[in-house]
């Protein structure tokens, strides 16, 4: 049985070019996983609510770290608002860093 192509031939990508692009695919999917567990946390919300108005709402306290949670709104913010030609910068009292 014979290939189907032959003589295929990738075209070449610059280095750097391949890394950019592996960079931003690489971003795109953080801020899809991002986004998707948000989504997530809202449907619980949404499924608690029965619970809630029966008092039968146990809590679920759980440790994370702000500032990683403040860079994964940022990147999903920073998305959409570049898509709008907006920028936004967001300082909190009590952290140096500023989120873009």
């Amino acid at each position: 049985m014979e290939a189907f192509c032959t003589k295929c031939q990738l075209p070449e990508i610059d280095k750097e070019k391949a890394a950019e692009l592996l960079k931003e695919s690489r971003r795109s999917l953080e801020i899809c996983m991002s986004s998707s567990q948000m989504l997530l946390f809202n449907v619980e919300d949404l499924l608690a609510l029965p619970q809630l108005k029966q008092g039968k709402l146990t809590k679920n306290i759980e440790k994370f770290d702000i500032k990683q949670a403040m860079r994964e709104v940022s990147d999903i913010m920073d998305f959409k608002l570049k898509s709008k030609e907006i920028e936004l910068e967001v300082h909190l009292k009590g952290f140096k860093e500023v989120f873009v």
